[in-house]
């Protein structure tokens, strides 16, 4: 079996508020392109409404009104996730990697520090 070398240097962190540009491209990806085939427009712009911009991520990060995690794949923010419990214990973490489309990882629960 062939090694996917595309995924060999994922890491999973938490946000910080220069990741806002790539959580942003991350979740319109999603949105717009993942989603697309099993919902209406009207639908899509309402989750990713055309006024959103990567700065709406960053007042959230830094506001740390809920949580974010973030996967990384060779530098790249390739997925996040948002989290309101203080133990994270139900997340689900969705990557959106175009290659593969969607890869969903369940995360265990974590303790903030």
């Amino acid at each position: 079996m062939q090694k996917n070398s595309s995924l060999t240097h994922l890491i999973i962190r938490p946000a910080r508020i220069e990741d806002a540009p790539g959580i942003y491209e991350a979740h319109k990806f999603a949105i717009q392109q993942i989603c697309a085939k099993d919902y209406t427009p009207e639908q899509i712009d309402g989750w990713f409404p055309s006024s959103r911009t990567p700065e709406d991520y960053a007042v959230k990060i830094a506001a740390k009104s809920c949580g974010y995690l973030v996967a990384e794949i060779d530098g790249k923010i390739a997925g996040f996730s948002t989290f309101e419990n203080e133990e994270m214990s139900s997340s689900i973490f969705t990557l959106t990697i175009p290659a593969l489309a969607q890869a969903k990882l369940y995360l265990p629960p974590l303790k903030r520090k």
